[in-house]
């Protein structure tokens, strides 16, 4: 990343810049296996916010039972986001983090 900016704390200067916004986020799937073993949980995964409002390479983080890893990163992938907006153009926004909680209700 040559001649990237430092970021800037305050307020937007204007309309032309705006915070990428969750607009379709759906619950995983929670793995029989673990309901079978009432295995509860969080999982925490990290990915990148495309241009085009969609989540590119999650990874988990930090502690993830390995039965919730799957569904987790199959979740993140069907997020979909309206993306950040830097002077009028779609820009990626990385290590945008989400945490899934796994409860058997």
């Amino acid at each position: 990343g040559a001649g990237e900016a430092p970021a800037r704390a305050g307020p937007p200067a204007e309309s032309a810049t705006r915070q990428y916004l969750p607009i379709a986020k759906e619950a995983p799937d929670y793995p029989q296996r673990a309901l079978d073993r009432n295995i509860e949980g969080e999982c925490t995964v990290t990915y990148t916010v495309t241009p085009q409002g969609q989540v590119s390479d999650p990874q988990v983080v930090g502690q993830c039972h390995p039965l919730f890893v799957k569904p987790s990163l199959a979740a993140a992938k069907r997020f979909r986001y309206q993306p950040r907006v830097v002077d009028g153009r779609a820009v990626a926004v990385a290590n945008v983090k989400n945490t899934f909680t796994y409860k058997i209700r």
